[in-house]
């Protein structure tokens, strides 16, 4: 099992246990995506978007000495965006401070986006492990089989995003882990990817003060 554990990081401040995961299974992942946003004014939301990235250039310049044995992960924005670019710059300047595991690229939904993406990143020059294209739209789920082809023999792991696959499918309310409709989803990536040896990750469960 791999854990991909997201943290906040609104304040600045490294949070502690961030530090202690030194451990190959688990990476420590920074959202860039969909956790930044004014929802309700989106015309905010660059300027929310700008304020996070700064506040993670400031905790890897001043944790790097802690972090360089964790393995870090970041979710990026979509491919065909102002905001991935951005993205771009801030993965350039951190990256020379720590060693970049995982890059998770939300709304993949056809091969290209993945081209675009590795050739952004040979472009500034950035070391990293893993590209983990996530599924999250009607379009990503019919174009899978294709998505796993290319780049050949590259891709580790596919993951999914339930609650923009709902939105984009129009369902509300959204179908959690707790129906049999989710496990239908969870049957159609696992039939693509299975004989491909991909590892699954499994969309984040947003229950878990239900004991029940």
């Amino acid at each position: 099992m791999e854990i991909y554990q997201f943290v906040k990081y609104n304040t600045g401040v490294l949070p502690e246990y961030s530090s202690g995961f030194q451990n190959n299974n688990i990476t420590i992942c920074y959202d860039l995506e969909d956790s930044i946003q004014d929802i309700l004014e989106p015309q905010n939301t660059p300027g929310l978007k700008k304020y996070y990235r700064s506040l993670l250039e400031t905790i890897i310049y001043r944790n790097y000495g802690r972090l360089k044995n964790t393995s870090i992960g970041l979710r990026l924005n979509p491919v065909d965006t102002n905001e991935l670019l951005l993205d771009i710059e801030t993965i350039s300047k951190i990256s020379t401070k720590i060693k970049i595991k995982s890059l998770l690229l939300p709304k993949t939904e056809v091969a290209d986006d993945l081209v675009e993406l590795s050739g952004l990143l040979y472009a500034s020059k950035i070391m990293y492990r893993e590209i983990i294209p996530i599924i999250e739209t009607k379009k990503g789920m019919e174009n899978l089989p294709s998505i796993i082809d290319f780049p050949a023999g590259t891709l580790k792991k596919i993951a999914f995003g339930h609650c923009d696959f709902n939105l984009d499918n129009d369902h509300f309310p959204f179908y959690h882990q707790d129906s049999d409709k989710y496990w239908s989803w969870i049957e159609q990536i696992m039939s693509a990817i299975k004989t491909r040896g991909l590892l699954f990750l499994n969309s984040p469960y947003q229950k878990l003060n239900d004991d029940k």
